[in-house]
C-alpha cells in the first residue's frame, strides 16, 4: 500500500472519530480541550457507524452494512461500482486496502501521527484508547505555534471581530497550552504574538507556566513577538491623545520593557541550547547579558521595540562581544537623531551575514568583519537632520566594505565579481546610488 492509501485510511477512521466521539479517562481530554475551543464540535452519533474492514458473509447472517458477497461472483463492473458505493456517510474500504495500523511499531505509529495539524490530532486522540494514549506523546509535539489560531472560528460574511470574539479567542489558546503544559512537549519549535505588557489578559502569567513545562532543552528555534497582540481588536471609542496619554504609552512601554527582561531570563534558563532566535529587543545591558548564556545560538534576529529609543555604541560592542557563535545577524533599529547624527562601527570574527536593511538612522563608519560574506542595506528617507546636506559627511559605504569584509561575495541581490574591491562594476553602482548615504552616492537632504 504506498502512502496516499495509507493517508486516506486515516482520514476514514478521523471522520468517524469525529462522529462516534471515543472518549478516555486518562488525564485532559484532547477532545474536550479542542470541543472548549470551537473546533470540531459536532453531536456525537446514538449508533457509531463502523470503522473496521468489510467481512465475507456468504450465509446473511450479518448486517447489511458488514455484507458482501463472495468475491469470486463479483464481476469487474460490480466491483467497482461497490467500491464507490457510500453506506453512513463512509465509502466502503475494501479488505485489502485498509492499512494496517494498529500492527505498525510504536515508533511508527507516532511518526505518521507527527505529521497531523493540531486539530487533526484533537480527532485522533478520540478514535481509541491506544490513540489518545499515542496523541499525549511528548515526541510528536515538536512544533508549538499559537500564532496558527484564529481569532474567529466561523466568521460569515456580515461578522465583525468584536471584544466578545478576542475573549473566545484567549480561552481557545489558554485551553490548549494547559492540555500542552500536561504532556509537557519535547519542542524543537516556538511561534507565539501575545503583549506580555498586557496585564488584563495575562499572557505572560501563561506563557511563563507553559515553558515551566516544557522540555525545552530540546528547543531549537524561536520566534517570540512579546511586545504586540495582532490579532486584538483596537477600541477608538472614547479615545483622546493627549501629553497625559502619550506618557501613559510610554510607561507602558517601561513596565513591558522589565517583563522582557523577567521572562527572557526564565526562557535562556530553559532553553540554553537554542540556536536560531527572532525577538524584539530593547538593547538593555541586562539582555545583553541573558543572551549570552545562549551559548549555541547561531542565527539572531533583533527587531526594535521602541521607536524613541537611541541605541548606544557600547551596547553594540557588547552583544557583537559575547555572541563569539553567531553567524547570521539581522539588526533593526530606528535610532533616532536628537543628539545628532551617529556612525557605528561593527566588529565581528563569527558574522557570515549581515542584514540592516531594515534599520533607520543606523550609518556604518568601519567594519571588522572578515568572515562575512554577505551583507544587505537600503536607505530609508524617512531620518535625517534639519541641516543641509553640505555639513553631513558620511562615510562611503563601498569603501567601509572595501576595508572591512574582504571575503564579501554578495551585497543585497548583486553578486559581487573578484575584483569588486580593486574597481567598482556599473551594476555596483547603481546598487550604490539607491543604498548609500554618502555625497557621490546620494543627492538631497534627507538620508
Amino acid at each position: 500500500m504506498n502512502w496516499n492509501q495509507m493517508l486516506q485510511t486515516m482520514s476514514y477512521h478521523l471522520r468517524g472519530a469525529k462522529k462516534n466521539k471515543i472518549h478516555t479517562t486518562e488525564g485532559p481530554d484532547m477532545g474536550a480541550a479542542f470541543r472548549k475551543s470551537g473546533w470540531n464540535a459536532k453531536k456525537p452519533r446514538t449508533e457509531p457507524a463502523h470503522n473496521g474492514p468489510i467481512i465475507w458473509d456468504p450465509k446473511n447472517t450479518l448486517p447489511g452494512s458488514l455484507r458482501v458477497k463472495p468475491k469470486q461472483k463479483l464481476s469487474t463492473k460490480s466491483k467497482k461500482s461497490q467500491s464507490k458505493v457510500k453506506k453512513n456517510g463512509h465509502r466502503k474500504i475494501k479488505s485489502e486496502e485498509v492499512f494496517p495500523f494498529s500492527q505498525l511499531p510504536s515508533n511508527c505509529k507516532l511518526k505518521i501521527l507527527s505529521y497531523l495539524g493540531e486539530s487533526d490530532r484533537g480527532a485522533a486522540g478520540q478514535v481509541c484508547r491506544e490513540w489518545n494514549i499515542l496523541i499525549k506523546s511528548s515526541g510528536i509535539w515538536d512544533t508549538i505555534n499559537f500564532t496558527t489560531f484564529p481569532l474567529c472560528t466561523n466568521p460569515g460574511k456580515t461578522h465583525e471581530c468584536s471584544h466578545e470574539c478576542y475573549q473566545k479567542y484567549m480561552t481557545r489558546v489558554k485551553n490548549y497550552m494547559t492540555y500542552l503544559g500536561y504532556i509537557q512537549p519535547a519542542m524543537k519549535k516556538l511561534q507565539f504574538d501575545f503583549d506580555i505588557g498586557d496585564k488584563e489578559d495575562g499572557w505572560l502569567t501563561c506563557l511563563e507556566r507553559f515553558l515551566m513545562n516544557c522540555q525545552g532543552d530540546k528547543l531549537l528555534y524561536a520566534r517570540m513577538n512579546w511586545k504586540e497582540t495582532p490579532v486584538k481588536p483596537f477600541c477608538v471609542d472614547g479615545f483622546a491623545w493627549s501629553s497625559r496619554e502619550y506618557n501613559e504609552m510610554v510607561h507602558r512601554h517601561r513596565h513591558r520593557q522589565r517583563d522582557f527582561i523577567q521572562f527572557l531570563e526564565l526562557f535562556v534558563n530553559v532553553a540554553p541550547n537554542v540556536k536560531q532566535l527572532m525577538v524584539p529587543f530593547d538593547w538593555s545591558f541586562r539582555s545583553i547579558y541573558l543572551l549570552s548564556k545562549l551559548h549555541q545560538l547561531e542565527t539572531l534576529i533583533l527587531e526594535r521595540y521602541f521607536v524613541f529609543h537611541t541605541l548606544n555604541q557600547n551596547a553594540l560592542d557588547e552583544l557583537l562581544r559575547v555572541m563569539p557563535k553567531v553567524r547570521k545577524l539581522v539588526l533593526e533599529v530606528w535610532c533616532p537623531s536628537g543628539r545628532g547624527l551617529e556612525l557605528y562601527r561593527m566588529s565581528s570574527n563569527s558574522i557570515e551575514t549581515l542584514d540592516i536593511s531594515q534599520s533607520r538612522g543606523f550609518y556604518l563608519k568601519s567594519v571588522n568583519l572578515p568572515n562575512m560574506v554577505s551583507f544587505r542595506a537600503t536607505r530609508h528617507p524617512w531620518n535625517g537632520p534639519l541641516v543641509s546636506p553640505e555639513h553631513i559627511n558620511l562615510p562611503c559605504l563601498y569603501k567601509v566594505l572595501v576595508q572591512g569584509a574582504p571575503k564579501l561575495r554578495q551585497f543585497n541581490d548583486l553578486i559581487l565579481t573578484e575584483d569588486w574591491r580593486q574597481s567598482s562594476c556599473p551594476k555596483l553602482e547603481e546598487l550604490l546610488k539607491t543604498v548609500c548615504s554618502c555625497r557621490n552616492h546620494k543627492q538631497g537632504w534627507s538620508m
